[in-house]
């Protein structure tokens, strides 16, 4: 669905429904990941053209 679009990039964030509406109505932040077990350092993570994996991290 996404390779037809060379020029763009969607990036997706794994996080539950309470954080989406308040990232997207009420503007707040993400806030940046500081877990010892975050395997690629802190930070907000996104998954490019994948919001299956996003769901799926979402879950973890």
């Amino acid at each position: 669905m996404y390779s037809n679009l060379p020029n763009l990039t969607l990036a997706f964030h794994g996080c539950d429904e309470t954080t989406f509406k308040k990232v997207l109505y009420q503007h707040e932040q993400l806030l940046p990941s500081n877990n010892s077990y975050d395997w690629l350092g802190n930070g907000i993570y996104f998954w490019e053209n994948s919001l299956a994996r996003a769901e799926e991290w979402e879950r973890v």
